[in-house]
């Protein structure tokens, strides 16, 4: 029985080579250079013969759920917001700066700005916080400046910034309302 769930962190276990029987095989030789890697699961593997999906980069194979061990699971698999794993070889697994931030630094800085805007224009005078008793419909908004994208709204912010800001708003309350 695969204890495992999609979302799950997990790692290969030191021994895993004295695991006998045909799905202990599978991918041996390959996995031997992934001894220090934290691979995430893919997808429910119950529906596969209990076979263990994973992912990492570059690539995603499945493999013999008893070659590996638990090293996380994120709060965002138990239906909790993520916020960073408390395992220190899964958070190094997170590749925040290098994997998104380092991807869209000028984007990142037009959605803190239109945050900014944005928190000036329904919160006056107070910090910065997200309000969300205002304005929640993400995916009608974000669909209203798509329409309008390559462009700039009255208010002078670009709409594919409003876009980028919708979006993320609407994957934050998505990741915030799952369930497993």
């Amino acid at each position: 029985m695969n204890p495992f769930i999609a979302g799950d962190l997990v790692e290969l276990i030191t021994n895993y080579k004295e695991i006998e029987g045909d799905m202990a095989e599978c991918g041996i030789m390959q996995l031997a250079s992934f001894e220090d890697t934290v691979f995430t699961v893919r997808e429910d593997h119950t529906a596969q013969n209990n076979w263990l999906f994973l992912k990492w980069d570059g690539g995603s194979n499945c493999y013999d759920p008893r070659q590996f061990q638990l090293v996380d699971r994120p709060l965002s698999v138990l239906g909790n917001t993520l916020t960073l794993p408390t395992d220190a070889k899964a958070r190094k697994a997170l590749p925040i700066a290098t994997g998104f931030l380092d991807y869209f630094p000028d984007a990142i800085v037009a959605v803190a700005d239109l945050s900014r805007a944005g928190n000036e224009q329904h919160n006056p005078g107070k910090p910065l916080h997200w309000d969300r008793s205002k304005s929640g419909d993400e995916g009608d908004a974000l669909s209203r400046h798509f329409l309008e994208r390559g462009t700039l709204d009255s208010d002078g912010i670009r709409h594919s910034a409003k876009v980028a800001w919708r979006a993320m708003a609407l994957l934050q309350k998505e990741i915030e309302n799952e369930t497993v």
